[in-house]
């Protein structure tokens, strides 16, 4: 799989995780699709084990309460 289309669906599951109020479902339907991309054999296993550690980092972020920086809004600068 080209790195754009690895770049469009890590930003598809942000966007799912970000938006929803049921994360741990949103997380098990953002790796079931990264396990039918590897299935399919569009991405490597390599690419799925990096994309599931990748999700199962923003889920745990998202439980201890943590926002990423990224995707918070800063006042610009005066």
């Amino acid at each position: 799989m080209n790195p754009a289309l690895i770049v469009t669906v890590i930003q598809l599951i942000q966007a799912m995780l970000t938006a929803a109020p049921k994360v741990a479902e949103l997380v098990k339907q953002g790796k079931d699709l990264i396990s039918a991309l590897f299935t399919n054999k569009l991405i490597s296993k390599e690419e799925q084990d990096a994309m599931h550690a990748w999700v199962d980092g923003l889920a745990a972020m998202h439980a201890a309460g943590i926002v990423p920086p990224h995707w918070t809004v800063e006042p610009d600068p005066e």
